[in-house]
């Protein structure tokens, strides 16, 4: 039986592939979520915009200002659960519950903070000391998202999984992570100069306000269905071939 790359992804191409299929499969399920966070988002950059802090001396920020951001990360972060646990359900089940996921982040959300916090730690450390060992931690543990906000992994457990998985792929996962982020800032860049040509000048906060939703329709699809496709396809490469699969060249990422 031939293998269906939709479910195992392997090369660079196919997991790529994987990825646009599963954007194009959940991009109208979680577009009310998105446009949701997109509105939130918009509110928030609107409200920084009338404060105008000064970001680079926290001593004189108001208490308000940072509440706003601290409420937008965490409502972010909801969001990448919910949008990952919908991407999920949609690729294996091929349906979505949405009250039932809203449940779901909010029950895994506790658990991603403590990942994430972790996972800035780590990352802000090794940039700290160089570039190079700061973006190598952030690859390496990346997939480790996806487990947590799934339910597969705990905090630290995910950690180590996350590890063993880019251990040895790391240049295959760079290379997807790359191109799927370029294809979304592309796509946010272009929506962002058509809205700069016909409205900026007139009405420039309608502008701001349509390029939040834009955005957030564009990066959530995009973030859900890379941060759901890359371990499947990682565990996929260390897994042994089926007999029926052919020699194929990855290319640079293999």
């Amino acid at each position: 039986m031939a293998r269906d790359v939709a479910e195992d992804p392997v090369n660079f191409e196919e997991t790529i592939n994987s990825i646009t299929r599963l954007v194009a499969a959940v991009f109208i399920p979680m577009l009310p979520v998105a446009l949701v966070y997109g509105a939130l988002d918009f509110l928030l950059l609107d409200f920084l915009m009338d404060q105008a802090p000064d970001l680079a001396d926290p001593r004189h920020v108001a208490p308000e200002v940072w509440a706003a951001i601290a409420s937008s990360t965490l409502l972010g972060t909801w969001v990448i659960v919910v949008a990952l646990v919908r991407a999920h359900n949609r690729h294996y089940y091929g349906a979505n519950n949405l009250m039932s996921e809203v449940g779901l982040g909010l029950s895994r959300l506790p658990g991603m903070v403590v990942f994430l916090l972790i996972y800035i730690l780590l990352v802000g450390l090794g940039s700290a000391a160089l570039i190079l060992p700061g973006l190598f931690m952030a690859v390496l543990f990346l997939p480790g998202i996806t487990m947590v906000a799934l339910g597969q992994a705990g905090v630290i457990e995910a950690f180590g999984q996350s590890a063993r998985l880019v251990w040895k792929q790391w240049w295959f996962s760079l290379g997807t992570v790359v191109l799927t982020v370029a294809a979304a800032g592309v796509g946010i860049a272009l929506v962002g100069v058509l809205l700069g040509i016909f409205l900026h000048e007139e009405q420039p906060r309608l502008s701001l306000a349509l390029l939040s939703l834009a955005a957030a329709a564009i990066w959530v699809p995009l973030t859900a269905s890379l941060l759901h496709t890359l371990p499947r396809a990682l565990a996929a490469r260390k897994a042994p071939p089926p007999p029926d699969n052919g020699n194929s060249d990855d290319g640079l990422f293999d």
